[in-house]
């Protein structure tokens, strides 16, 4: 069978629950792939089949096309995994050991608190629209219609983090005890991310630089943090590269100074980071690097190593490389929407919803864990502040993806970068910005390994394109419609807990904080809001207020709009759509 036939294969069954399924326990005749030659039964076939399986150390040879990768990644984000690949837990799991489901022993899908679904695009399954046939204008949903979320018979859309409701206050036949805390997120598109990983990075090692050259330049002085222009307040930092917390007024991002870009709280610093804690948490598919830093508990299914670096790697390549949304008039009125953007400036809607924000580099790193061990002692010694040492704590199923005490891996990248930026200039003085880029590019890629493209390559496959055109200076203006940091939004949407970064224990973000969500693709993505609240575009606006929200005032701005500059702000937005795909 051709590869890429292999590879697009979709093997979703909606709707199916297999009841039989009774635990997760080891059974190595269930592991065999299909006799070459027989059409592969789509009921049982596995995700992880041996033409996905690239070994990281064959990626980091150069041995594996992007094409390939690409497919790979593909097929595993869209591919339903089964007990064949290790879903779920066993009965001594950390999960399946404490919750159960009344009559149920075993059954594989608790649905709150993670072992909620088999796929990736179950829930990150806004994915575009697809030509329905020749008129032009006519178009459909490939799989989500727009704003619907899931109902009570699909393992699709909201994904649930509680293993009960709460009692309503005054209610007095809900018994308390049996109710908990917790939290419903709204899956994102998934379209453009490698642009958004590649933004945060930037400005973290700006921001990174501004705490270093502060200690050397001006100790115990507050210093504007600025990065793309997006304020994240002032710093005042020791001799010794240490904050002054008291004396400091950072805000939208923790005091690490690492922008995380992914998640409604902004939660997870780059793409490898976050679909490691997503395969633990939604499958129990353990990911081999998670259990080699020590930070899981076993989930007692017969097997540890359940999804491999490469693996990992290729879903991240996928990710990165997928095509960004678009911005479309089709339908609309270009007239009312260009006054609907004017609109969105002057009720400061821009103010944190950022139009563009410029990208530096093109060059995305999908990094090799298994090098940053090796490098850390070293990377270390080049940061002028002192990381923590705290142990980790091992998680059963909360996303921690950056064993505590380590360097992050955007750390790890700024410092070579540095490096080797002062290298190059040594040599010479007269490396042209463009051409200084893929030389820091190239040492980046030496020294982490991993996988690594170039943003504007428009020779990948069709699901890859188009990519967003370069400026004359060769940087992107992306029009993500974000500042990528966060915000404090009121009572109205906070939340009573607040919630782990891939930072560990020491950098969490308070329940009323949420990342300002991009809008690209805005209009194809309902309902809305993180936790899909809102049934309209109209309602997700208004629902920006609360008090202490920070949105208050565009708020009030919106609601003094003219009936007709309402309706071209919505058609504004209805403008920012996902990408067509190729028919």
């Amino acid at each position: 069978m051709d590869r890429k036939r292999k590879f697009g294969i979709l093997a979703i069954l909606n709707g199916v629950v297999f009841m039989g399924l009774i635990g997760c326990q080891f059974d190595p005749a269930r592991h065999a792939n299909p006799v070459e030659g027989d059409q592969p039964n789509l009921a049982d076939q596995r995700n992880l089949i041996d033409d996905v399986r690239f070994t990281q150390n064959k990626i980091n040879a150069g041995a594996v096309s992007f094409a390939d990768l690409f497919f790979a990644g593909k097929h595993i984000f869209s591919n339903r995994f089964t007990t064949e690949d290790y879903f779920g837990e066993g009965a001594g799991g950390p999960r399946q050991s404490k919750y159960a489901i009344n009559d149920r022993p075993g059954y594989p899908f608790l649905r709150f608190n993670g072992l909620d679904s088999q796929s990736c695009l179950e829930c990150h399954l806004a994915i575009g629209f697809t030509s329905g046939d020749t008129r032009e204008d006519h178009q459909f949903r490939f799989v989500k219609e727009l704003g619907i979320t899931g109902g009570g018979a699909g393992f699709a859309s909201n994904a649930f983090n509680f293993t009960n409701f709460a009692c309503k206050a005054g209610v007095s036949d809900c018994d308390p005890d049996k109710a908990t805390t917790g939290f419903v997120r709204n899956p994102p598109h998934a379209f453009g991310a490698g642009y958004t990983q590649q933004l945060a990075e930037e400005m973290t090692w700006a921001l990174q630089e501004i705490r270093e050259n502060a200690a050397k330049q001006n100790p115990g002085v507050p210093v504007a943090l600025m990065a793309k222009g997006v304020s994240f307040g002032k710093i005042v930092v020791n001799a010794d590269g240490s904050i002054d917390t008291a004396s400091s007024s950072i805000v939208g991002i923790n005091e690490d100074l690492i922008v995380r870009p992914f998640q409604w709280k902004g939660l997870t610093s780059n793409l490898r980071n976050f679909i490691t804690g997503a395969m633990n948490f939604h499958f129990s598919i353990q990911p081999t690097e998670l259990m080699t830093a020590g930070v899981l508990i076993d989930d007692q299914d017969g097997e540890v190593n359940e999804i491999d670096v490469g693996e990992i790697t290729a879903v991240a390549t996928f990710l990165a490389f997928l095509r960004p949304p678009i911005e479309s008039h089709k339908g609309l009125n270009p007239v009312r929407v260009n006054r609907g953007r004017e609109v969105f400036g002057e009720a400061d809607c821009a103010t944190c919803h950022r139009p563009t924000l410029e990208m530096e580099s093109p060059f995305v790193i999908i990094r090799d864990p298994q090098t940053d061990q090796a490098l850390q002692g070293a990377l270390k010694n080049e940061l002028s502040f002192t990381l923590p040492s705290t142990p980790p704590h091992k998680q059963g199923q909360p996303t921690l993806t950056v064993p505590h005490g380590t360097m992050a891996p955007v750390l790890e990248k700024y410092v070579i970068k540095k490096q080797a930026k002062a290298q190059l200039r040594q040599l010479t003085s007269s490396v042209e910005p463009e051409k200084l880029d893929i030389m820091v590019a190239e040492e980046l890629k030496n020294k982490l390994k991993g996988f690594t493209r170039d943003l504007n390559d428009e020779s990948g496959p069709p699901d890859t394109l188009p990519r967003l055109p370069a400026n004359s200076n060769g940087r992107v203006s992306v029009p993500l419609y974000s500042d990528l940091k966060r915000h404090v939004m009121g009572d109205n949407l906070a939340e009573s807990f607040p919630q782990q970064t891939d930072g560990g224990e020491d950098h969490q973000v308070p329940g009323n904080q949420f990342l300002t969500r991009p809008l690209w693709g805005v209009a194809d993505t309902g309902p809305w809001m993180h936790d899909g609240r809102a049934l309209t575009l109209t309602e997700a606006i208004v629902m920006h207020e609360g008090s202490g929200s920070e949105a208050n005032a565009s708020v009030e701005k919106f609601k003094a709009l003219s009936n007709n500059d309402r309706l071209a702000l919505r058609s504004f937005l209805s403008s920012l759509r996902l990408p067509l795909s190729k028919p």
